[in-house]
């Protein structure tokens, strides 16, 4: 299936050789070689180091973006970082010197761990770490 779609799909009657070629052309920029099964390994991750570097220039762009500051300020300065520690956690650690920290931060520093914008990830994902969020704020006012 996924061939299919770097491919194109052929249609009835349509011309198999030049879908072939198509197929090729777009299989060989993932470092996969049509004909005699074969791998480029040294093509292939020469295209993860370039998607790498894509992201995390992206997730870099959505730090400054969204409060990269603050994230310094809890002990944050890299996306490993971010991830070990978790969304929930980064945004319970902001809220407790800013508060009304809002919902969105929460959402905005999960799209940075996922690298993707935060309007991205799914409501039910959403309503999940909002109540995660809430449930360990309400603790810690219980605690405190």
């Amino acid at each position: 299936m996924k061939a299919l779609l770097i491919c194109g799909s052929p249609r009835k009657g349509g011309n198999t050789e030049a879908l072939l070629q198509r197929c090729k052309a777009g299989l060989d920029k993932h470092g996969i070689v049509v004909g005699e099964l074969g791998l480029d390994l040294a093509k292939m991750l020469q295209r993860k180091d370039k998607i790498v570097k894509q992201l995390t220039s992206g997730v870099a762009m959505l730090f400054r973006k969204n409060s990269i500051a603050e994230l310094h300020g809890i002990g944050v300065s890299s996306l490993p970082e971010l991830v070990a520690l978790g969304s929930v956690e980064a945004t319970r650690r902001i809220a407790r010197s800013r508060p009304g920290t809002c919902h969105s931060l929460l959402f905005a520093l999960e799209g940075a761990i996922r690298g993707i914008r935060w309007h991205s990830i799914p409501k039910s994902e959403r309503a999940a770490l909002k109540d995660r969020f809430d449930a360990s704020r309400d603790e810690r006012e219980r605690k405190g």
